[in-house]
């Protein structure tokens, strides 16, 4: 079953594809609350996000409670990539490009630290994708 956070996002998207506010679209927040869903279970805060001024206020949204997932939520197992001597030079290699002191100064620079194993053991696909994403 998807967490609540993503539910209600469905449910505010179905609202406004049937005809939305009458007074047109501007904004959109989404809060939930559970005991210790916060980051690391520091809080209580499973989704705080909000759209004050924007043209498509769901679709950012929605772009944001994404980003929300991939910074505090850890890999699940079918993300994890594991690091071969070839891809721990090619990440590592990426971060002295990036003007990081090592991979894992870089992820700690860029807040991945639930997206890599501490002894680089695995990284999550969506980080190498970052990785080997031309800028």
């Amino acid at each position: 079953e998807e967490p609540l956070q993503h539910r209600l996002l469905a449910a505010l998207a179905a609202g406004d594809e049937a005809g939305g506010d009458s007074r047109g679209r501007q904004s959109a927040a989404l809060l939930v609350v559970r005991e210790e869903a916060g980051y690391g279970g520091n809080d209580d805060i499973a989704a705080d996000l909000r759209v004050d001024d924007h043209p498509a206020p769901i679709t950012e949204l929605k772009r944001l409670l994404d980003l929300s997932d991939f910074y505090l939520t850890a890999s699940t197992e079918a993300e994890k990539v594991q690091v071969t001597p070839e891809i721990e030079a090619e990440v590592e290699t990426y971060a002295a490009a990036q003007g990081a002191s090592g991979f894992l100064a870089w992820v700690a620079t860029e807040n991945y630290e639930m997206r890599v194993a501490e002894d680089l053991s695995w990284i999550d696909r969506r980080i190498l994708d970052i990785v080997r994403t031309p800028k």
